[in-house]
Formats: C-alpha cells, sequence, structure tokens
C-alpha cells in the first residue's frame, strides 16, 4: 500500500487508510432506528435483535445465527458485529452474500442507516455494481476493501485466500480482527467445504476475528472428517434459541399442486388470476417459462413485473423497487412477479401467494 500511495500520490488521498469513524458512533446511529411492532412476527423480530445485542459482548470465535426466513438476520447481525467490534476493539465488518443479485438491496439499507455521518461507511465490492456506485474511489478502496463495513461475494473471499496472483491478496490482511458475517451459509458449494472449512479455523483460531454464520438452515459443516478439516460446533455457539422460532415465524403454508402431465402456461396463468383475486399479490418462481409467462399474465393486472438475471443491475433494482413499493401495506397495490430464482436468495418481499415450480426442499424453506 505505501508503494503504491508513493506512486500514485493522489490515489493515497482517496483512502481511509483506517481511520475510520468510532464505533461507538455508527451504534448510536443503529439504536436510533424504531421498529413498529405491529404483530406477533415483528415482536419475534425485536427478540432475535436482543439476544445479538446481549451476546455481542462474548468472547470471540465462530457463532451461528439460525434464523427462519422472514427473522430479521440482516438487522439483528449488524447489531452484534457493530457491539462485538466495539468490545474487542476490531477494525470493520464483512458480509459475504452468495449472490449478487441480492447483494445491492442489502447494502443499500445498511448504508442508509449510517447516511447521517457519511455515505461512504459501507463498500460494496463484487461484479454487478450499479454505474453510480462503481466510482473511482470504491474501486481505489475495493483494492484491499478500505472501509468500516465492506459488503462482498463468496467467490470475492475465497479469491483473497486461494485465488492465483498478487492482486487479491492484498485484501487478505484485512480479514484479521473483523467480524466477519456469512449469510445464507447455506448455498456453499460442497466441493469447497474443507476449503472453506480450512479458512475459517485459520480466521477464528490464529487472525482475532469472528465469524458468524447466518442461514434459517445451517449446513453442517462441523460434521466433515476433522483431519480434513471441520469447524467447531455447539449449543453455547448459537446466538438465539431458535427451536422455538420456526414455529413462531411460520407464515407460509406450502401446498403440493403436482398433477398428472404438467402444467401448461394456461393452466399457470389460470391460477395465478385465481390467487391474485384471493389474496392480492402473487409471485411465480420459474425459470423455463418466466418470459413467456409474463406475457400471458399481462392483462390480469396494471402491474405485472418480471425478474431475471439476464437484465442488468440497474434495471434489475429499478423493477424490484417498483414490486416493493406495490406490496407497501400502507398503499398496497394489485401486484404480479414472474421471477427467476434469484429473488429466492434474501430478497426482502412479502407476497400473498407464491407459485414455484418444482424444486429442492432447499428453494421452497
Amino acid at each position: 500500500m505505501s508503494t503504491a500511495n508513493f506512486e500514485n500520490p493522489g490515489d493515497a488521498k482517496l483512502r481511509y487508510l483506517g481511520n475510520y469513524p468510532d464505533w461507538q458512533k455508527l451504534i448510536d446511529c443503529f439504536e436510533q432506528i424504531s421498529f413498529e411492532i405491529k404483530n406477533d412476527v415483528d415482536q419475534k423480530r425485536c427478540e432475535i435483535s436482543s439476544s445479538c445485542r446481549q451476546r455481542a459482548s462474548d468472547k470471540q470465535g465462530l457463532y451461528y445465527l439460525t434464523v427462519p426466513t422472514g427473522g430479521g438476520k440482516i438487522f439483528s447481525s449488524l447489531r452484534f458485529a457493530l457491539h462485538h467490534a466495539k468490545e474487542h476493539e476490531l477494525d470493520r465488518i464483512i458480509y459475504v452474500i452468495p449472490y449478487t443479485s441480492i447483494i445491492d438491496q442489502n447494502a443499500s439499507e445498511v448504508a442508509k442507516i449510517f447516511d447521517s455521518i457519511s455515505r461512504e461507511i459501507v463498500l460494496e465490492h463484487h461484479s454487478n455494481l450499479v454505474p453510480e456506485k462503481d466510482t473511482y474511489r470504491n474501486r481505489i478502496l475495493s483494492e484491499n476493501w478500505d472501509a468500516p463495513i465492506v459488503f462482498t461475494t463468496s467467490v470475492q473471499l475465497l479469491e483473497t485466500f486461494f485465488g492465483g496472483g498478487t492482486r487479491s491478496v492484498r485484501r487478505m490482511h484485512q480479514l484479521a480482527k473483523s467480524v466477519i458475517i456469512f449469510d445464507e451459509i447455506q448455498t456453499l458449494p460442497i466441493k469447497i467445504v474443507h476449503m472453506f472449512n480450512n479458512a475459517i479455523n485459520f480466521l477464528t483460531d490464529l487472525c482475532s476475528s469472528t465469524v458468524i454464520f447466518c442461514t434459517a438452515t445451517q449446513p453442517l459443516l462441523h460434521e466433515v472428517e476433522p483431519s480434513k478439516g471441520a469447524v467447531p460446533y455447539s449449543d453455547a455457539m448459537e446466538i438465539v434459541d431458535y427451536s422455538p422460532l420456526f414455529d413462531a415465524l411460520k407464515r407460509v403454508k406450502v401446498q403440493n399442486c403436482q398433477k398428472s402431465g404438467r402444467w401448461t402456461e394456461e393452466d399457470l396463468t389460470k391460477r395465478v388470476k385465481v390467487l391474485l383475486q384471493d389474496k392480492g399479490s402473487v409471485l411465480v418462481v420459474t425459470k423455463a417459462n418466466a418470459k413467456h409467462l409474463y406475457e400471458s399474465c399481462h392483462g390480469l393486472s396494471k402491474n405485472v413485473f418480471h425478474l431475471s438475471t439476464n437484465m442488468c443491475p440497474k434495471h434489475r433494482k429499478t423493477i424490484l423497487d417498483q414490486v416493493i413499493d406495490c406490496l407497501d401495506p400502507s398503499n398496497s397495490k394489485s401486484v404480479i412477479c414472474i421471477s427467476t430464482q434469484l429473488i429466492e436468495a434474501g430478497v426482502d418481499v412479502d407476497f400473498g401467494a407464491v407459485i414455484r415450480c418444482l424444486a429442492g426442499l432447499d428453494s421452497i424453506a
């Protein structure tokens, strides 16, 4: 870094160089957020958040945040991380998210909290940055994750550990003395489990870092062969008591609607029409015929949208914002969204009904 600053003195002025706002300032901003408790689900979210606050003063190491979908993992884990970083004088918080399709939404929500301090508290580093965020300073800071809160992908983190060349390894020292949160950890590919586990053990045992695995369905990373790398696990490492949460946060009734033969496009359109009249909002998750189904449903409502990973990030974010606006409980509108699987990975939306084309249980969960 000293060499880079010597060669490009102008770039040195764009770097934080570790001079971040005090953790207490960020904590004060976060704790000012007020969540209105409207129902039992909101009450459970507050209880989860409170548990994270209480456990934040615990010793460093590996933790598990096992919370059902809709339990508010992002904000609860952030609360833990902020207080934990202050307690142990750590350098930064790193969110590791598997899909670029959901980083935008999560990072934007977190960045809003700290706008009163600076718009550059949160650094995004991934391949799908929208142009207004892909600034020259963002690129400079991304070279070595020089920011107090970083949102990145699993790919970027694994390249930091195992990638060839010298570019990615510049970020490796920033993983030390950090809180590293892995969201949707169940998406970790099986073929890299041993590499991943050894990296986690290195971070927690030797680098003074704290790691949190967040998901509704924890993978059994602690049950792999110990000689090849198994992460530790005990009940004490669970941040919240998750056993009663799954019943308390249950808001979905899953129905098996398979039939002999396949569902035609016409069948699906009729089903969407019935559900729309009954529930007011319908999400269809499919891949093979998403575009054609979107066209077929176009006359059923004034608000019919299509989401796909084939869209450019800015277009996808614009469409998602319009969908969320239609779902606003204070001014809800009839809405249909035909989406590919991208919407399943942590996108914060609440539909009255969902049609999911046949998939594995993890997708249904």
